[in-house]
């Protein structure tokens, strides 16, 4: 069985992921997350976790991301798969801008994610990023994934899609070393 560490657990889109795989009989752990800019607190959470999943943000993704590596490098930690869920936009491919909830200066928020993915890029372990459009609730219409560098169209996803595709990123080894854009038509 695959341990597996998921962080921003308040995060709507973790949270329903968390459920598909404790009913897939995943070993699930989750932490307290405060001061995650500390490679301290990251410790007593990393030993024998296979794969980590982030639904950290919106912003100091990056800080965050710099002492969860650090911690990983210090404890010898062999993950299997890194999987991040970031947002559209990251990599200029909208067509037209989204919203980011919670976000007052984007162009930090964009420049924080961009470096966050570059730690997990130049960690050289099996990664995906996730890249949703704007979130809602309930899924409404087909899904459309992008690749990295591809124009996307601004729109809308529900959570229980990226969650869905977060699971089927791990249970199928799908998408691995890349980056992809979700948005539902």
């Amino acid at each position: 069985m695959k341990k597996i560490l998921v962080l921003g657990k308040n995060n709507l889109i973790a949270q329903k992921l968390i459920q598909i795989l404790i009913k897939n009989n995943f070993d699930v752990i989750t932490m307290n997350e405060q001061n995650l800019s500390d490679k301290n607190s990251y410790s007593n959470y990393l030993s024998d976790v296979d794969v980590i999943y982030s639904f950290l943000g919106p912003m100091d993704v990056d800080l965050c991301f710099e002492a969860l590596f650090e911690s990983i490098n210090e404890g010898n930690i062999n993950l299997r798969k890194f999987i991040m869920c970031s947002t559209a936009g990251v990599d200029k491919e909208l067509d037209k801008p989204i919203k980011y909830p919670n976000v007052k200066d984007v162009k930090e928020y964009l420049n924080e994610q961009r470096y966050a993915i570059k730690i997990v890029d130049e960690y050289e372990i099996p990664y995906t990023i996730l890249r949703p459009v704007e979130l809602v609730d309930t899924a409404f219409g087909k899904v459309f994934l992008y690749k990295e560098g591809e124009t996307m169209p601004a729109g809308k996803v529900s959570t229980d899609i990226v969650s869905k595709i977060a699971y089927d990123v791990l249970q199928n080894g799908q998408y691995e070393n890349t980056s992809i854009g979700i948005v539902e038509k």
